[in-house]
């Protein structure tokens, strides 16, 4: 009987060592089903933040260009208001220079007036003098 028992209790301790064997096989396989589940939810989430990344780095990518073009803009802009700047300066320094001749035309033309006055007044008093001589010339003539 002892040797029933030994057998008995081979049995149950080889059907107990199965037992645990398939369970930890059981609990590993669950085990690996969750670490590739939880792998294959990860490599997803990854996927989706690459994509987005991807998204906002072509969407930096767009507004650097804007930016670059707005500034290219900008910079044509200032150097073309430094060229209207420049040409406004040479017409002003252009109008400067016209007025001053205006001026010293004027002041010319001012001597020039007064000049003719001058003259004008000599002439007349000259014609008056010249006038009032053939009167004495008349007068002195018709005496003789």
């Amino acid at each position: 009987m002892s040797n029933l028992i030994g057998e008995m209790l081979m049995y149950f301790t080889g059907t107990a060592l199965l037992g645990i064997i398939v369970g930890w096989l059981f609990t590993r396989a669950s085990y690996k089903r969750k670490v590739e589940d939880a792998e294959v939810v990860l490599l997803r989430q990854l996927h989706e933040v690459t994509k987005r990344l991807d998204l906002t780095q072509h969407q930096l990518d767009h507004t650097v260009e804007s930016l670059e073009e707005e500034q290219s803009r900008e910079t044509g802009n200032i150097a073309e208001l430094e060229q209207l700047q420049s040409e406004l300066l040479a017409s002003k320094n252009q109008l400067d220079d016209r007025k001053q001749q205006i001026l010293d035309l004027n002041q010319s033309l001012d001597e020039a007036n007064k000049q003719l006055q001058l003259a004008k007044t000599r002439a007349k008093e000259q014609l008056q003098e010249n006038q009032k001589m053939e009167r004495d010339f008349d007068a002195v003539r018709d005496r003789l």
